[in-house]
């Protein structure tokens, strides 16, 4: 499957390439409370953290709800589920998932889904090595 049609790419795409794309903006940080509801509403997992972002983070979240209408309903929620994990991260894990979605991007798309059935199995194996069995009863 190429990563322009994979769908779990696709929010993940749009945040790197607005990212990207708005880097060189030197619009000021815009304040949670300036933002109007239709932004509150898609970037409310950030309402708590938004006045301490990063101005180029805010600018990138912000081309994010703008083009969220054009999303069908299945990518709203895709996109939803894709920000609230987003805003959980501390800086440092975004920079990481930056890095790993720019690597990925290098790899050649006919290797693109060996790469990730790869990575799911690491995921699987890191899941299944941290539960750890029930102690015996005594």
């Amino acid at each position: 499957m190429s990563m322009s049609t994979d769908p779990m790419l696709i929010p993940v795409r749009l945040l790197i390439g607005l990212a990207l794309s708005m880097f060189a903006l030197s619009a000021p940080a815009q304040p949670w409370e300036k933002l109007d509801s239709r932004q509150q509403d898609v970037l409310a997992p950030f309402a708590s953290s938004w006045n301490a972002l990063p101005k180029e983070e805010q600018q990138n979240l912000l081309g994010i709800a703008e083009h969220y209408p054009e999303l069908v309903p299945e990518k709203q929620q895709r996109l939803r589920e894709q920000l609230d994990k987003w805003s959980k991260l501390t800086s440092a894990q975004r920079v990481r998932a930056r890095e790993k979605f720019e690597a990925f991007s290098k790899v050649p798309a006919e290797k693109r889904e060996a790469v990730k059935q790869m990575v799911r199995e690491q995921q699987a194996s890191q899941a299944a090595s941290a539960v750890q069995p029930a102690a015996p009863a005594r």
